[in-house]
């Protein structure tokens, strides 16, 4: 588990986004107080990075968390979310 979102180093080895620095990530979602995280993001700061135990702590498989990760699934307070449609802006 990352102590700290400001430990930009570990942090970027373990999200290997490319093209997403640390520091767009914290403009994009905050500190680590935010309560609301991309998926990869939250498995990146509470896991350490590690889909397999993610998945063993939450009692799915690994293959589950990847279609997550890849539908763009979301944790707002520690909640799993999924999108459901996309939403025409006023």
């Amino acid at each position: 588990m990352v102590k700290s979102i400001s430990d930009r180093g570990k942090l970027l080895t373990l999200l290997g986004e490319a093209g997403k620095t640390v520091d767009r990530l914290m403009a994009e979602y905050g500190s680590e107080q935010a309560s609301s995280y991309p998926l990869g993001l939250y498995i990146a700061v509470y896991y350490g990075g590690n889909r397999s135990e993610f998945a063993k702590a939450n009692g799915v498989v690994r293959q589950q968390v990847t279609k997550w990760l890849n539908n763009g699934f979301y944790v707002v307070d520690h909640k799993l979310y999924s999108p459901r449609r996309n939403l025409n802006r006023p």
